[in-house]
């Protein structure tokens, strides 16, 4: 515990209020996607993210947004995978140019279904590793 809080002390303000923003987001993300159908869920997201003005993010932004996405996906007490994460990242970065999610499921036949979402920026991977495993199926702008 008392290393948990120095670490938390030895970030900087401005990390400390991301990694809550990013907490705050997935908490009410996963709610969301617990509570709607998909389809539901789909029109108050973007309704959520509609707030959200266009931003110009340098690299190191984008990827302070993923580290507290992933940081706080990994505390908070609910199963955060990487559907809630990639829309977390997603709606934190809002309308940042370049940056798509996909949706996709495992190529691999002889494996079971699954799905995986990943988020990339001008068709670099920033969150949700393994998407070459996966054949994209829906692209959310």
């Amino acid at each position: 515990m008392i290393s948990k809080l120095k670490k938390w002390a030895a970030l900087e303000p401005k990390q400390r209020r991301l990694w809550l923003k990013a907490a705050f987001v997935l908490i009410v993300i996963g709610i969301m996607l617990r509570i709607l159908s998909f389809n539901r869920f789909k029109n108050w997201y973007h309704h959520f993210s509609m707030r959200t003005r266009p931003k110009s993010l340098t690299d190191q932004d984008i990827s302070d947004v993923v580290w507290a996405v992933e940081s706080a996906a990994h505390k908070i007490p609910m199963k955060l995978l990487c559907l809630p994460q990639a829309l977390a990242v997603k709606y934190l970065l809002g309308k940042t140019q370049g940056i798509v999610m996909h949706i996709g499921f495992n190529k691999d036949v002889s494996q079971k279904f699954e799905f995986h979402a990943w988020v990339e920026k001008q068709g670099q991977t920033i969150i949700g590793n393994l998407p070459t495993r996966y054949q994209p199926l829906w692209v959310w702008d």
